[in-house]
């Protein structure tokens, strides 16, 4: 979809760096939501030439979910890539960061319901 608002969570990460890329060069307007605990800030890894179309907020996902700034815009795109890193090792041996988790994926769920965006 060209020229679409899509919301990027965890957008700052491996992954979400390379998805933010792709939907640049496609012509998205794209919003990331990092708090950068794993991530890379955006000045570091995006072209000059696109930071135009990008709004950053470092925040916690649970954060930018709660606030009046995740309403702000209708969002044509969502893609939720936050959560507590770590594999195997943290669900084995950190239960607390299990349920930080899943509350990350909870809150998310909980604002898509109230914003409909088009495609999650």
């Amino acid at each position: 979809m060209m020229n679409s608002y899509t919301l990027v969570t965890g957008g700052c990460g491996f992954v979400g760096r390379h998805l933010v890329n792709r939907l640049l060069n496609d012509n998205h307007h794209v919003v990331i939501v990092d708090n950068l605990y794993s991530g890379i800030h955006p000045d570091l890894w995006l072209d000059n030439s696109l930071k135009s179309n990008v709004t950053f907020h470092n925040l916690d996902a649970r954060d930018f979910f709660a606030s009046s700034k995740s309403f702000e815009q209708k969002f044509d795109n969502v893609f939720h890539l936050s959560a507590v890193v770590g594999g195997r090792i943290k669900i084995d041996k950190d239960p607390i960061s299990v349920a930080q988790d899943l509350s990350i994926d909870s809150e998310f769920f909980n604002w898509t319901v109230k914003s409909k965006p088009e495609q999650i």
